[in-house]
């Protein structure tokens, strides 16, 4: 890894950030290639809205849905332990789900956390309407964004 200078998508959380960009030096150095943690992309699931509890509440139930009837119902995965409210509650922490305050603390603290990273790449699913999910493209663009650049 680094060897070749590109760059690496990382999901779900910020915490291998600092053993993957560890890896990419060691991999550029051996080729005198340059590195930079701006090579190091990561991903997150969002949906936001004014309301942080509204957007927490309406996105809950597709993503159960998803998760529960598709992934475990049709795809076969284990079912995690303690029931749909406790895996929700656990995804929803790796992820971006509320207001627009609380998408600028979580990216900052995933930046913080992890000693730095070039950008993020943002899922999104319609699961709390299609309306409800071009709002919080706007809030993003609107609020969040400008906050990053």
């Amino acid at each position: 890894m680094g060897r070749l200078g590109g760059k690496v998508l990382l999901g779900g959380s910020p915490d291998p950030v600092e053993q993957v960009f560890e890896q990419m030096r060691r991999g550029a150095s051996e080729v005198g290639m340059p590195v930079s943690r701006d090579q190091i992309m990561l991903s997150s699931m969002m949906h936001l809205d004014e309301d942080h509890d509204r957007a927490v509440d309406r996105f809950r139930d597709g993503a159960i849905r998803e998760f529960y009837e598709f992934q475990v119902g049709v795809n076969g995965r284990p079912e995690p332990e303690g029931g749909p409210d406790i895996w929700y509650e656990q995804y929803r922490a790796k992820n971006i789900i509320g207001g627009p305050e609380h998408a600028i603390e979580k990216i900052s603290q995933f930046a913080e956390s992890s000693g730095g990273f070039g950008g993020m790449i943002f899922m999104s699913r319609e699961w709390a309407g299609i309306e409800e999910s071009r709002n919080s493209w706007r809030l993003f663009a609107e609020q969040v964004a400008p906050k990053f650049t």
